[in-house]
């Protein structure tokens, strides 16, 4: 367990994290926001890469029992993860191993099960050179799992990856996150969708929401609509597109989602609103709501 309390980060003028404050201790906690929210300088904080400008990191084992950041085994993939080409896959794991401290004897066995959670026993005589780009990403999933791990922070893991090799990594995480949590930075939905129980959202430095998925999507509740595409531009002042799909007639469609509006206006949206079917919210939905209030607060104030 890792409980992050009143998290500061500051560059000179720049404040990167504002008083962030959580705690994690089971499954997968997908870390959501817009490019610069703060979620990389985030993960490097917690993998001790970076020092904060205030504010607490306390660490727990699975009794509850306090544990020094040295004793608690944190792994972290970056996004600009790579690996030494001239290496074979079998030598960078053990270079990792020994980056990580573990005992040489230990080797051959972590770096087994290692690989084959990640389906790549196979490659460990290829150099890295020769490895696709998901394989390169699974190989850096692989060497967060030497050690047996008390945390994983996976920053953009999916970035440029196939549909095949997604679905791979998606199946990784399923299996691993019943023996540690994960804290998982990632713009895609879809993954956030697949793989996690709770959703932590960042915007500039800020922490807006962090509970269950569920309750992300609740957010836009009654805000929500099916709408012809012909009908999209007589809306576009009350809300905003999230994407186009295809009704049960083949006609494309708007899913439209509502923005707040004074109550003399909500007489008038309704009238625009007219040919609109309501739907259940997604968490796409509660996602881009959160922001957007909180753009529009920040706006007014």
């Amino acid at each position: 367990m890792i409980i992050v309390k009143d998290l500061k980060k500051n560059y000179r003028k720049k404040c990167a994290l504002k008083g962030v404050s959580f705690s994690v201790s089971q499954g997968v906690t997908g870390v959501l926001g817009p490019n610069g929210s703060g979620k990389t300088t985030l993960f490097r904080i917690l993998a001790g890469i970076l020092g904060q400008s205030g504010g607490e990191i306390y660490f727990r084992d699975k009794n509850g029992v306090a544990v020094s950041a040295e004793g608690f085994r944190i792994r972290y993939i970056s996004q600009a993860f790579g690996l030494i080409p001239d290496y074979t896959l079998w030598e960078h794991m053990e270079y990792f191993a020994c980056l990580k401290g573990l005992e040489k004897g230990e080797w051959q066995v972590e770096i087994e099960q290692a690989l084959e959670a990640v389906h790549l026993s196979d490659e460990k005589g290829t150099k890295c050179r020769k490895l696709s780009g998901g394989m390169v990403r699974r190989a850096g999933i692989a060497q967060t799992l030497l050690g047996r791990p008390d945390l994983i922070l996976l920053d953009e893991p999916t970035v440029g990856l196939d549909p095949e090799e997604r679905l791979r990594f998606q199946d990784i995480i399923r299996e691993r996150k019943v023996q540690c949590p994960v804290l998982l930075a990632t713009h895609l939905i879809e993954d956030v969708m697949e793989l996690c129980n709770q959703a932590l959202v960042l915007s500039k430095g800020e922490l807006l929401f962090h509970d269950e998925i569920e309750k992300l999507a609740s957010l836009a509740e009654g805000r929500v609509y099916l709408l012809p595409e012909e009908e999209f531009a007589r809306c576009k002042e009350r809300g905003m597109k999230v994407k186009n799909q295809y009704g049960e007639d083949s006609r494309q469609q708007v899913r439209f989602l509502r923005l707040d509006e004074t109550k003399a206006d909500q007489t008038s949206v309704e009238s625009v609103l007219e040919k609109a079917r309501p739907v259940p919210p997604q968490i796409e939905d509660g996602y881009l709501y959160l922001l957007r209030t909180q753009e529009k607060r920040q706006n007014v104030g």
